[in-house]
């Protein structure tokens, strides 16, 4: 049945997309077009695959505002695909590219994307976000050069690049926002956590000055930008 009945077109669960296309006359200037063009039943499979995308993205929408309440900004294909739980691989693919594509969403890398209209994505912590997210389990915390810089006994290191040690693989990613460069330890926890700061509102923990020197020589870094002078003073 077309127009009626729990499969019909206008269906309770559709009246609300009917008040839009009637309070949307170039709506339906477009659906008049279409009928004429390719007759009644392939414009209803375009409506109703129309009403579907909407009521997808209404509900992203509203799960998106509700992580910003929360304060979660960046999110996992994983963290995606259960708010699109009805979807398979493939159409959660096209679902988190039409996001990407109408600005709802940002693809910061592969796996990983920003709400850029959350209240939280300006506390100036999304590159740690990211960092964060793409090791999700492991310990991460800043240190090398990105820490070394912070303490002012560096300069050299490009602002866009946050170098992180985490318990996790090794790897380099390029994402929208600047290069994340995580960098493997062996050390058990037990011995990292004394060495390392918990700040308030930042997302990943910091090496103390010590640390972030002593690393940055294990790993065989150029030590020679280190300004020793500045390093003991401290």
């Amino acid at each position: 049945m077309l127009f009626g009945g729990e499969k019909g077109l206008l269906s309770n669960n559709n009246w609300s997309f009917l008040v839009v296309v009637i309070q949307n006359p170039q709506f339906i200037n477009i659906i008049t077009l279409q009928i004429l063009l390719f007759g009644i039943h392939k414009v209803y499979k375009f409506i109703g695959f129309m009403l579907t995308e909407n009521m997808k993205k209404l509900h992203a929408f509203n799960i998106l505002q509700d992580w910003d309440k929360k304060g979660r900004y960046v999110f996992t294909r994983q963290d995606l695909s259960k708010v699109f739980f009805k979807d398979n691989p493939k159409a959660l693919t096209e679902s988190l590219n039409r996001l990407v594509h109408d600005g709802w969403i940002i693809r910061a890398c592969r796996g990983v994307y920003v709400n850029p209209h959350a209240h939280f994505s300006l506390d100036g912590y999304i590159v740690e976000q990211i960092a964060k997210a793409l090791r999700r389990g492991e310990y991460n915390y800043v240190s090398l050069e990105s820490m070394l810089s912070e303490y002012g006994v560096i300069s050299q290191i490009p602002i866009d690049r946050l170098t992180v040690m985490t318990t996790g693989r090794k790897g380099i990613f390029n994402t929208h926002y600047g290069v994340i460069e995580f960098t493997h330890t062996k050390k058990r926890i037990s011995d990292i956590l004394p060495q390392i700061n918990k700040i308030e509102g930042r997302p990943l923990r910091v090496a103390t000055r010590e640390l972030a020197w002593q690393e940055l020589k294990r790993v065989g870094r150029n030590i020679k930008m280190v300004n020793k002078a500045q390093l003991y003073a401290g």
